[in-house]
């Protein structure tokens, strides 16, 4: 599931070996200074950082062709399989109560968060109430951010959820082209 780089030599300390765009971050520090003001918006109206990125990814997939992220987004899969899309007769094949429970815990408050989520979308959503991200999309958002995102906590109850937007495509079409502020990476 996903993509990754393989080393074809050892790499030394301190040696460069990553660098992201700024443009091709989610998160909602990006969000809230991105020059879209959609995006300054969602990350604004949503006070969960998972939440922020969602809405961002979730808006940008409507967009279509005329997304930044379209390419990214042809190679996303449409169904990330998680268990917060087990039905309870699913969950019971787990024989572990105390699993199936944690799980109906997370489902539950997934559908609590997708109401808040909707309802701070309602007054900025392009295309207004009928175009708001369903149940559904709202899940694989967070299938998404869940399998290929990285998750930093920082105080206790915070964490900084960022989606890096980094496929073949991606970086074929945008790195060291379009972008002048980077985001390095080093050993």
């Amino acid at each position: 599931m996903g993509r990754g780089v393989l080393a074809t030599s050892d790499i030394e300390d301190g040696a460069e070996v990553l660098v992201v765009p700024d443009k091709l971050i989610m998160s909602r520090n990006h969000l809230s200074t991105s020059s879209d003001q959609l995006h300054v918006k969602i990350a604004e109206a949503l006070s969960a950082d998972e939440d922020a990125v969602a809405g961002v990814l979730l808006l940008e997939q409507s967009r279509g062709k005329d997304s930044l992220f379209y390419e990214y987004m042809q190679v996303l899969p449409t169904y990330i399989p998680n268990l917060s899309h087990y039905n309870s007769k699913s969950l019971a094949q787990l024989q572990s109560p105390a699993i199936v429970r944690e799980v109906q815990y997370e489902q539950n408050r997934a559908r609590s968060n997708y109401n808040n989520f909707i309802k701070a979308l309602r007054k900025i959503w392009p295309g207004g109430k009928k175009a708001l991200p369903s149940w559904e999309q709202y899940q694989w958002a967070l299938s998404v951010i869940d399998s290929r995102g990285l998750r930093f906590h920082g105080k206790v109850g915070t964490s900084i959820y960022i989606l890096y937007i980094l496929t073949g495509l991606l970086i074929v079409s945008f790195l060291n082209t379009r972008f002048c502020v980077l985001h390095s990476w080093f050993f």
